[in-house]
C-alpha cells in the first residue's frame, strides 16, 4: 500500500492514496475531486500537498480561470506538473468543460444524482477516448451510505429521464437517513 504521510483519517488517507496510485500507474491521467463543502477540500488540499502531490484549488473566480487553464494543458513531464483539480461541487456546473480528466471524486455522496451527473458530465462529455471513472467515497455504517443508497434509488428510478432529477426527499428517506 502507497504511504500516506499526516493524520487526515480514513477517508482522506483514502482518496491521497488513490489519487497517487493514479499518478503512479496511470501518470497522463488527470483527476477531479469535488465536495460540497469548502473545508473539506482545504483538508484535501493540504494533504495532497504534504503527500508531494501538486494540486490546483481555485478559491475566487479569477483563480478559477486560471486553474482550469493550467488543469487544460498540463501534461504529465514532470511530477510537479498538477493533475488533481478540486472543485466545489457547485463550480463544477453548467457549461464547464473538462474533458481532459479521466477520474472523477467525490469526497461524499451527492444526495441528488442530478447534480451528481452534472458533475460527471463536465469530464463525460463528446470526444473522449477513454472511459470516464468515478469515485465515491462515504463510511461504511453511517448517514453517508444511506445517502449513496438513496442516491442510488433515484439514479435508477429516473435513468434516460435526463439530468433533472426531484430532490425532494420522502419522509421515508428522512427516516433511512437517520438510521
Amino acid at each position: 500500500a502507497l504511504a500516506v504521510h499526516g493524520g487526515y483519517g480514513t477517508k482522506l488517507e483514502a482518496v491521497v492514496r488513490r489519487v497517487k496510485m493514479i499518478r503512479d500507474k496511470l501518470p497522463e491521467d488527470k483527476i477531479i475531486i469535488f465536495s460540497t463543502w469548502q473545508d473539506a477540500l482545504d483538508i484535501v488540499a493540504h494533504a495532497l500537498g504534504h503527500n508531494g502531490v501538486p494540486s490546483l484549488y481555485p478559491k475566487n473566480r479569477k483563480a478559477f480561470d486560471e486553474s482550469l487553464s493550467q488543469f487544460r494543458v498540463c501534461d504529465a513531464s514532470t511530477e510537479k506538473t498538477p493533475r488533481v483539480l478540486l472543485l466545489l461541487l457547485k463550480q463544477g456546473g453548467n457549461g464547464l468543460n473538462l474533458q481532459q480528466a479521466q477520474h472523477v471524486m467525490f469526497l461524499e455522496p451527492v444526495m441528488d444524482p442530478g447534480e451528481e451527473l452534472q458533475a460527471v458530465g463536465r469530464v463525460d462529455r463528446m470526444g473522449p477516448t477513454r472511459d470516464t471513472i468515478v469515485h465515491r467515497y462515504s463510511f461504511r455504517n453511517s448517514g453517508e451510505e444511506n445517502v449513496l443508497r438513496i442516491s442510488a434509488e433515484k439514479r435508477r428510478a429516473h435513468q434516460g429521464k435526463g439530468h433533472k432529477t426531484n430532490v425532494a426527499m420522502t419522509v421515508a428517506e428522512v427516516s433511512q437517513l437517520l438510521r
